[in-house]
């Protein structure tokens, strides 16, 4: 890099009144750089990887946290695997890079008001502009932005969570189910108002309305997401057995998100070699059925549901071994 490429450089930024410059600087990762990952398929130089990434709910749920962000430039360009070595053990890692392009900015300028509501082409909604002489207007098309050098477009009031788009398409985002959906939205929703204005204030932003507005939205995005997501499914989570009764979390009225009637129970044997389950009649509450702690292993089978929503279940499971009993795993349908 010569002077004359940083002057080029520093001539598209914008200069501060005490003549200084901000920049972003990358750590590097640690071990050898042998590429990207595709958001499909699996690598087939690493032996640990596979599940293909399409159905990788980490890949999967990756969308919400892009779309709270509005990191439309997700693509497996911003990818990157390193060969690293652990007490003489070498293995691949996987990495998502390059966040540069996220709330307002498209790293050298603001985004474009479109970015989060198309890919950058698609013949459905291009063919709907043609044909009907631009009088058909998107939705992301009437939203008002504020004049924040330093925030460029971002705003909230328009975002829609399960309409958000990259710029391109991405086949762990088109996959996704609810369930991928809910894991990352109750991951969003638990960062608390305070936490999310102490994070933006690392922005050293020189306009604190500015670090205000992005606060707001990003608060203001949370919700919309849990909103939106929480409703695909059953929100209950963190099951355990506690003094002889199923409990759990119900995610809506923790988040403040309205009361939408108790939930309710039916247990069954559970047979672990055959998945076969005995309804187990009479036993309607969250308590543990009865006999459940004498002797012996034995699984249980609680099918939750709420106001007779026969589609928004979710079946807890419970083993019963050594008078102890234990949440073994959790199934969710919608």
């Amino acid at each position: 890099m010569t002077q004359r490429d940083l002057n080029e450089i520093l001539l598209k930024s914008a200069e501060s009144r005490d003549g200084g410059y901000r920049a972003m600087a990358s750590l590097q990762l640690p071990g050898k750089d042998i590429g990207r990952f595709r958001f499909y398929g699996v690598r087939h130089d690493d032996p640990n990887d596979t599940v293909p990434h399409e159905h990788r709910r980490e890949l999967r749920g990756y969308y919400v946290f892009c779309a709270w962000l509005n990191h439309d430039d997700s693509r497996a360009i911003n990818t990157l695997a390193t060969l690293v070595e652990q007490n003489g053990l070498k293995y691949i890692r996987h990495h998502l890079q390059d966040f540069g392009s996220t709330l307002g900015s498209g790293t050298e300028r603001p985004k474009s008001p479109r970015a989060g509501g198309d890919y950058l082409f698609e013949w459905d909604p291009t063919l709907k502009h043609v044909f009907s002489l631009g009088l058909s207007v998107p939705y992301w098309a009437h939203a008002k932005y504020p004049k924040y050098p330093s925030v460029g477009t971002f705003e909230s009031k328009v975002f829609r969570p399960d309409q958000w788009y990259p710029e391109y398409p991405n086949p762990a985002f088109l996959n996704r189910l609810p369930d991928d959906d809910f894991w990352a939205a109750k991951q969003v929703m638990a960062f608390t108002d305070e936490q999310i204005r102490a994070i933006v204030k690392t922005g050293h932003y020189s306009d604190p309305e500015a670090e205000r507005y992005v606060a707001d939205c990003l608060i203001a995005r949370r919700d919309k997401i849990g909103k939106v997501f929480f409703a695909k499914v059953l929100p209950l989570d963190l099951f355990e057995v506690r003094d002889g009764q199923l409990a759990f979390v119900d995610l809506s009225k923790k988040h403040g998100m309205g009361d939408s009637g108790a939930p309710q129970v039916a247990w069954s044997h559970f047979d672990n070699e055959t998945d076969k389950k005995t309804v187990l009649d009479g036993e309607r509450s969250f308590a543990l059925p009865k006999g459940a702690l004498d002797g012996g292993t034995k699984y249980y089978a609680a099918e939750i549901s709420r106001n007779g929503d026969a589609k928004r279940t979710i079946t807890a499971y419970v083993r019963c071994r050594d008078g102890q009993a234990e949440v073994v795993g959790v199934d969710r349908f919608w």
